[in-house]
């Protein structure tokens, strides 16, 4: 992001540029974008304060996110960045690579009504759906009244009309780590992929959890809730019906990702490591920032037989689908680069 700015600054632009996402916050945002950058910078916790952001540009009273008052003794992130870079790299135990029981790709035909088990009702029904913030006591009453009727009455519907049709895609490609590079094999051909190491204090790269000695294995999925289901999302906005809008495209996204965890189980069992170890990243989140390594999932995996499709900034079509690389080192973890 900060790079991104530099050259936006050395380009001469004065746009304003809005920042947001669950690896921010603030002090970041205050410190170490909005410092190299003229015009304003401003963080948005959530797509409310991106309105309202809007809202001030409009009105010509956009003001820079200011710098937060630090408590005695606080560190800034700059210094922290900075003390990072001198922080030693600690290199990770080598362990054995895992059997793939095949190299390439897979596709699993999922019974629609079974990926429903998989789906994380607690992040549904309090985050996307909102109603955590209603409290403990008032969202206790709420789940068996209103919530669980919601949920099982569009269940229902997605199934019976055979609007959920969930893309379900992984395979097995070698991999070996160079340092912050990573070369993927797939027969003849090979992509190499950067992968920025860690400014916090453990200064981890994706890297670190592939052999850089030996030919290792690395696994990748594609999950998608189905092009039929966006479709139907569409629909819905066309025709004004918001409420069903929100709720349904909010349980798009949570089946996604419980086709993903099919996926991940599945990796977990053929590689015949616990239930528990490895870690999916996919592209965009911090330690796999760059969303051009969707293009090589989808090199590898193919999942355009299914309809899928990535747009000119990679971001994936249908909305409700996730992509990952799939890792089997016992120490995998997520980070924030």
């Amino acid at each position: 992001m900060a790079k991104n700015l530099e050259r936006m600054q050395k380009e001469g632009l004065k746009l304003p540029v809005l920042l947001g996402g669950a690896a921010l916050n603030r002090q970041f945002v205050s410190e170490y974008c909005q410092s190299v950058y003229d015009a304003p910078v401003i963080f948005c916790r959530d797509a409310f304060e991106g309105i309202n952001a809007m809202k001030q540009f409009a009105k010509g009273s956009l003001e820079k996110t200011p710098k937060i008052a630090k408590k005695s003794g606080e560190k800034n992130v700059q210094s922290e960045l900075a003390m990072a870079e001198l922080a030693p790299i600690i290199p990770l135990e080598k362990e054995r690579v895992p059997i793939a029981p095949f190299l390439g790709r897979k596709e699993l035909i999922l019974d629609p009504a079974k990926v429903f088990d998989f789906v994380d009702q607690k992040m549904l029904f309090k985050t996307r759906w909102g109603y955590g913030k209603k409290g403990a006591k008032s969202y206790a009453q709420l789940l068996e009244s209103e919530i669980l009727p919601i949920f099982n009455k569009l269940k229902d519907q997605l199934l019976n009309e055979k609007l959920f049709e969930p893309a379900a895609i992984y395979g097995f490609f070698g991999a070996k780590a160079d340092g912050e590079n990573l070369t993927i094999y797939d027969q003849d051909k090979k992509y190499i992929s950067h992968f920025p190491r860690s400014h916090k204090s453990s200064r981890r790269s994706l890297c670190d959890y592939f052999r850089n000695d030996t030919k290792d294995i690395a696994g990748f999925l594609v999950a998608s809730a189905g092009k039929r289901l966006n479709e139907y999302i569409k629909q819905l906005t066309n025709e004004h019906k918001y409420v069903d809008f929100f709720h349904i495209s909010a349980l798009a996204g949570e089946l996604a990702e419980a086709t993903a965890e099919i996926l991940h189980a599945q990796i977990r069992s053929d590689l015949a490591i616990a239930a528990d170890q490895g870690v999916r990243y996919a592209p965009g989140y911090p330690a796999c920032p760059d969303m051009a390594f969707n293009r090589v999932i989808f090199d590898l995996l193919k999942p355009e037989n299914r309809g899928l499709a990535l747009t000119e900034s990679f971001q994936i079509d249908p909305e409700a689908s996730t992509c990952a690389i799939v890792t089997h080192h016992s120490r995998s973890e997520y980070f924030a680069v």
